[in-house]
Order: C-alpha cells, then sequence, then structure tokens
C-alpha cells in the first residue's frame, strides 16, 4: 500500500471479522482495523489519526501544559496554522 487509507463496509460482523482475517493474511505489513460505526462522520471523528487531524491532540496538549505549568507553553493556533499552510504548500516548491 502507498499510505492511503481505504474503508470497507459490511452488514454484520462475521463478514467483516471474516474480511479482517484474510486481509490481514494477504496484507501482513499493513495496518488493518475493524471498527464499528454508525457512519462515516464517526468513524472519521474516534479515528483523527488516520486522517490527519491533530488540531484536538494539540489543543489538548496546550490545555494540559497551561493547567500543569500555570503557564501558556504552546501556541495551539499557531502550530495548527502551520501544519495547514504545511498540508496545502506546494510539495514541488
Amino acid at each position: 500500500m502507498d499510505g492511503d487509507l481505504e474503508i470497507r463496509t459490511y452488514k454484520g460482523a462475521t463478514e467483516a471479522l471474516k474480511a479482517l482475517f484474510q486481509l490481514e493474511k494477504e496484507f501482513p505489513n499493513n495496518d488493518i482495523v475493524l471498527v464499528k460505526a454508525d457512519s462515516s462522520e464517526e468513524v472519521r471523528y474516534a479515528f483523527k489519526n488516520y486522517f490527519t487531524d491533530a488540531k484536538d491532540f494539540i489543543r489538548l496538549l496546550e490545555e494540559a501544559c497551561q493547567a500543569l505549568c500555570g503557564e501558556k507553553v504552546l501556541d495551539a493556533k499557531s502550530i495548527i496554522n502551520a501544519i495547514e499552510q504545511n498540508s496545502t504548500a506546494d510539495p514541488e516548491s
């Protein structure tokens, strides 16, 4: 695989488990996970790391640092802006 995320849907747990075991045999070096959700948005929210959304993580780090140190250690907005600018930057430049 080339780093792309592939999502498959199944009608039931039995069908999903059979597919999981087969995929694990076929692609032993890939990260294959089985998750249950009522919508793709629920999956996206629960597994933001697979969708490269680190905003909540950075915000939580900032809040934790402030709570522990009593001062602002990270600037979450600046970090998030830098990440967003980097992700939209032209890779050829």
